[in-house]
């Protein structure tokens, strides 16, 4: 134990120093109950307290700067960051100032601890002080509500913490050498706090006593007040901010924040910014960038304190795929993130959650979630879940990054029919869906049970993540064109979309594993009702066909995750894949491959559709449509629209009302087609005004930005572009975030690594590029979560929402925000290819373009030049071979015979790009 340890036990247990014994606990309770504001002669006083104060209409949803004016026994208060005065306690001599994750404001006054609504101008409520000296701090922990008071009195000195705002007390004596000049909480609920003498002390969540913390070397020369950041404690020094992480009761140096300021008082940093009292008023210098002050409230006559109240504005809720059920990737509810603060300055990583497999699902966010499981059970979390392909499901708090619970459902498929374009495992591949109403999430998970494959799905309750209704096993069946009946077999499917729930139906995709086993897999959609799970009496089979002249159906809905959509009205809309490599088995009755699909909310009708006049060129080359998903646009115009686009990297703007059909010969029936270059990937929408809508594509390695036009014809124009460093398959993802309409709308990309295992990227566009510049500027661009998976694309997606922006990747989650730091560029390590233990067992594997095709052999020339002879023909007995075409990379795994010739267990398509391609072995 330290010699401060040592002095703070003392403390405790030399029970003269204090008027009441603290015991040698570390602690002790003092009555000091929460006066009601309405409650008899408190009421009055508290009313009094009231008289001469002001405050401007309209600020309940504006954050404000409480600043203490000592000079005339005020509070005054500003907006913030502008600085404009809102208003004026009058008669509070307030010693100190802090804030809650409510808004309310707590204003210590010598004996009394008064509590204001935020943007209040009466005391809702008053806490009875053991202390009296003007010398007083205060913390107010963001988790439970509890608040903390330091300061002295002529009998005792140390910290006093009410419970969630209410007596009695707990008091923790100070050390003999002195009281406490600051007072902080970290987002876990650890309450920091500064002596005199320089020492930082601990009273971990739930623990009886403050411990010291070790600096390990590295104590500020003049410590003075402390704050924590979000991420660090931040402690004062001279003019710099110094930030330490702190863990296991020791301080690590993790940064420095140069002011032109001296920091003598307690300090507010908040939203990139942090307010510094001075002798002048209030300066308000960048968070963490620091430097000269960007604001200066200078008529405050004696800064006693500062603290900053968060406004009361709904925090955006992400429930399903890409936001919204037309896909539309637009959150225009993002007051925190702005040109100005998305910067590298400003903004950077600020927590890293480790979980337990690759993720391929989006994250989901819900705000104000009442726990029910966990430590901190019964308190009210911004929770974002996370599934992987394990099939865990994390429970995550998105100010801490602590995980709150978690479940598992079920052992994942290992390596299903040997496909090796997804991580070791599959377990939850599709996005989960939320209903926030009935407070459940919908999920599906591949299960290996009894060796057999199984998809269930689940209604799991957001509050603990148990099981509310049983699972369901996803089953189904439907008749062929020659009145046999075809079986769903989960062997045999993918559910890779994002799942979708409309009008009371939970509906799901499925596609097939690398196209294996193509005469026994064939896409469906499924549904069933919330609630209940009742499977629906009716399902969707895209391929129907009793035959086909290679064996070879599929027609999958895969879409690269993206979700299925919806309309206002139920309808249901998704995208098909490739069928026989023939190019002759399209009927669009029958067979709908590559294609745009809509279809009744029961499954029963198709409504419409819109194929390519190519599409036997499409199947024949294996260059899906349904790589990509169909965005719906919001109504804005006399037409609803529809984008979607593929492998062939057109992208083609449809009437939601009647898609287009199929033309065998001419031009297709579409309303617009653009080229966005290859696109395993799917568009985001943003609109400046109801009528000015804009989609922004990913395909090939670009950002490009399209403004839709209706008169005197619907036609895309291309407003701008910026070029991403993004590899494996051409394409990306990307998300929208705007203030209400998207004039100063952020474009958030995430670039798949180039040479996996490895990083991705994020990069932060400003989408209306200043005065029609066609090159959209970067605001910020760094490394941002990790791939392992060689063969498998990062479909990843990035959430933003509410000031921070979630990358969840292989083996962890990622937060960013403001005040965050550098991201350096994750390390990790490739998927060993005994990790691949399915139903393939393979010794060798080589990777390389494919030259030649003569019956079952096959030439690759590898990498290096060298050309390999491949036999295939047990591969092509077992399904395990994709469309061979000349040109294009394959990987192949199987084992070498003594005369050099590689025997195929599985021939799969490999990346463009060898710099992608796994090592040879």
């Amino acid at each position: 134990m330290t010699a401060f340890s040592g002095l703070l036990r003392g403390s405790f247990c030399a029970c003269a120093i204090l008027t009441v014994a603290a015991g040698c606990s570390g602690s002790q309770t003092q009555t000091g109950a929460l006066v009601p504001a309405e409650s008899g002669a408190a009421a009055t006083q508290l009313s009094r307290l009231g008289v001469g104060s002001s405050m401007a209409p309209d600020v309940a949803s504006s954050d404000l700067l409480y600043v203490a004016d000592s000079k005339d026994d005020s509070v005054r208060v500003y907006s913030f960051p502008a600085g404009k005065p809102q208003g004026r306690l009058a008669g509070v001599r307030a010693d100190a100032l802090c804030s809650g994750r409510d808004g309310d404001v707590v204003a210590p006054a010598r004996s009394e601890v008064l509590r204001y609504a935020h943007g209040g101008t009466r005391p809702i409520g008053e806490l009875h002080s053991p202390f009296s000296s003007a010398q007083q701090f205060c913390a107010i922990d963001p988790a439970t509500g509890d608040v903390a008071v330091s300061g002295s009195s002529a009998t005792q000195s140390g910290v006093a913490i009410f419970a969630r705002a209410k007596g009695p007390a707990t008091i923790y004596a100070a050390p003999r050498n002195g009281g406490y000049v600051s007072l902080a909480y970290d987002n876990d609920g650890d309450l920091f706090a500064q002596t005199n003498a320089g020492i930082l002390v601990e009273l971990a969540r739930n623990a009886k006593r403050f411990r010291a913390v070790d600096w390990g070397g590295a104590q500020p020369p003049h410590a003075g007040a402390i704050q924590w950041d979000g991420k660090y404690l931040a402690i004062a020094s001279d003019a710099t901010i110094l930030r330490y992480a702190v863990s296991g009761y020791r301080a690590s140096p993790a940064g420095r924040v140069a002011l032109e300021s001296v920091v003598g008082r307690p300090f507010e940093i908040y939203n990139g910014k942090i307010a510094v009292p001075d002798a002048r008023g209030v300066a308000l210098f960048g968070y963490p960038s620091g430097g000269s002050p960007v604001s200066l409230i200078k008529d405050v006559g004696n800064v006693g304190a500062v603290t900053l109240s968060r406004g009361s504005r709904s925090k955006f809720a992400i429930t399903t795929y890409h936001y919204d059920n037309l896909r539309t990737g637009w959150n225009d509810h993002e007051t925190t993130l702005k040109y100005s603060n998305v910067n590298s300055s400003s903004f950077g990583l600020l927590h890293t959650v480790t979980l337990d497999d690759q993720v391929d699902a989006q994250p989901l966010l819900v705000p104000n979630v009442k726990t029910k499981r966990g430590s901190k059970s019964g308190s009210a979390h911004e929770v974002v879940y996370v599934a992987t392909e394990s099939n865990s499901i994390y429970a995550i708090d998105a100010s801490s990054a602590a995980v709150l619970f978690q479940t598992n459902l079920g052992a994942p498929v290992p390596t299903p029919l040997g496909c090796n374009n997804n991580g070791p495992n599959v377990g939850i591949d599709g996005t989960p869906v939320i209903d926030r109403a009935a407070g459940v999430m919908y999920v599906i998970a591949y299960t290996l049970e009894n060796k057999v494959p199984t998809y269930r799905i689940h209604e799991l309750s957001l509050a603990d993540l148990s099981e509310v209704t049983p699972p369901v096993v996803a089953s189904a069946s439907h008749e062929l064109t020659d009145g046999t009946t075809y079986t769903f077999n989960a062997t045999y499917q993918r559910q890779r979309p994002g799942l979708l729930e409309a009008g009371g139906n939970v509906y799901a995709a499925f596609g097939s594993f690398c196209d294996f086993s193509a005469s026994q897999s064939r896409g469906w959609v499924l549904g069933w009702q919330a609630g209940s799970l009742t499977p629906f009496a009716a399902n969707r089979l895209n391929d129907m066909l009793a035959t086909s002249p290679d064996s070879f159906f599929l027609s999958s809905v895969w879409m690269s995750g993206f979700g299925v959509a919806a309309d206002p009205t139920g309808n249901v809309y998704f995208v098909t894949g490739n069928s026989d490599y023939s190019g002759n088995t399209y009927t669009g009755t029958t067979n709908v491959q590559e294609s745009v699909v809509k279809v009744s909310s029961d499954l029963t009708q198709m409504l419409s559709i819109f194929t390519p006049s190519n599409v036997g060129m499409l199947d024949a080359y294996d260059a899906d449509l349904g790589a990509g998903g169909v965005m719906l646009l919001p109504i804005g115009a006399s037409t609803p629209l529809a984008a979607a686009a593929g492998k062939t990297g057109t992208m083609f703007l449809l009437d939601q009302n009647s898609l287009g059909g199929y033309v065998q010969s001419g031009p297709n029936n579409d309303l617009a087609e653009v080229s966005v270059g290859g696109c395993w990937c799917g568009p985001s929408y943003y609109a400046v005004k109801k009528t000015q809508q804009r989609i922004v594509a990913s395909g090939g390695n670009s950002v490009t930005l399209w403004q839709v036009k209706s008169k005197p014809t619907v036609r895309l124009t291309l407003m701008g572009s910026a070029a991403v460093p993004t590899g494996q398959d051409p394409g990306f993802f990307t998300t929208v975030s705007s203030n209400k309409r998207g004039r100063n709308a952020i474009i958030w990309a995430l670039a798949r690594p180039q040479s996996p295992p490895g990083p991705m990227t994020l990069v932060a566009l400003a989408a209306e590029s200043a005065h029609g510049r066609s090159k959209l500027a970067t605001l910020y661009q760094a490394s941002a979560g990790y791939w392992a998976s060689q063969n498998g694309n990062a479909n990843v997606v990035p959430v933003v929402a509410n000031g921070k922006v979630y990358i969840a990747s292989y083996q962890q989650l990622e937060i960013f925000g403001l005040g965050g730091t550098a991201a350096t560029a994750p390390t990790g390590h490739a998927i060993p290819a005994t990790a691949y233990r399915g139903a393939v067992k393979t010794r060798n594997e080589v990777t390389g373009t494919l030259v030649k095709v003569a019956g079952s052999e096959i030439v690759l020339r590898t990498r290096t030049g060298k050309l390999v002879r491949v036999d295939v023909a047990a591969a092509r007995k077992n399904q395990r071979v994709q469309d061979l075409i000349a040109g294009r990379p394959f990987d192949v795994r199987g084992t070498y015979d003594a005369a050099g010739v590689m025997h195929a267990a599985t021939v799969i398509r490999a990346k463009p790009s060898p710099s992608t391609w796994p090592l040879d072995r």
